[in-house]
């Protein structure tokens, strides 16, 4: 999960990137991870937990937090966990909401 992919593909969707900076500048983005700044890294699995379901991922499906998490600053960690819940395919609507995820 997250890592930089292989190669560049082209960019999100529009309503993706909204999607994205609209979860950034949520009033409780602010409230993530009490005690991690914007550009923390190293923020630990509980703090990507509460990342991946402030996005509205399921809680059921976490991935596990690895070293690529633990390199990136909690800004990009809720970005990346945003293109997880936005992106309309198969692959990432699975992987955010598990096999009974909303319908495109």
């Amino acid at each position: 999960m997250g890592g930089p992919p292989a190669q560049q593909g082209p960019p999100p969707p529009a309503e993706v990137v909204q999607k994205v900076e609209a979860s950034l500048q949520s009033a409780t983005a602010a409230a993530i991870c009490s005690g991690a700044g914007r550009q923390s890294t190293g923020v630990g699995e509980p703090c990507w937990r509460e990342i991946w379901t402030h996005v509205g991922c399921s809680d059921s499906t976490v991935p596990p937090y690895t070293d690529w998490h633990n390199t990136q600053n909690l800004e990009v960690l809720i970005a990346d966990a945003s293109q997880w819940a936005s992106l309309p395919d198969q692959t990432h609507r699975t992987t955010c909401y598990g096999e009974n995820h909303p319908e495109l």
